[in-house]
């Protein structure tokens, strides 16, 4: 098993898939004993932080809650959003 759509970046970590066949499930079970995200939710939002960043779940607030200030102050640069699909019943 491969994650062809992994976003890491750390080719040196033994849990990145590309160094094994098992998937995210260690780099994710690793995560979530530590207390941290794994760095493809961080990947998503803000440009790579390196090896060393604080990837914990109080790091990934602060992340987003930066970016939601930049998109405050600068709009023009905020993703368009989509409508949402009505509910179904």
């Amino acid at each position: 098993m491969t994650a062809a759509f992994c976003t890491c970046r750390d080719k040196k970590c033994p849990l990145n898939p590309a160094n094994h066949d098992k998937g995210c499930t260690p780099c994710v079970a690793k995560c979530l004993q530590d207390g941290e995200l794994p760095s493809c939710f961080f990947n998503a939002v803000t440009p790579y932080r390196g090896p060393d960043a604080d990837y914990s779940y109080l790091g990934f607030a602060r992340v987003m809650l930066g970016a939601e200030e930049a998109q405050a102050a600068h709009p023009e640069h905020a993703p368009e959003k989509q409508p949402a699909e009505p509910a179904k019943a």
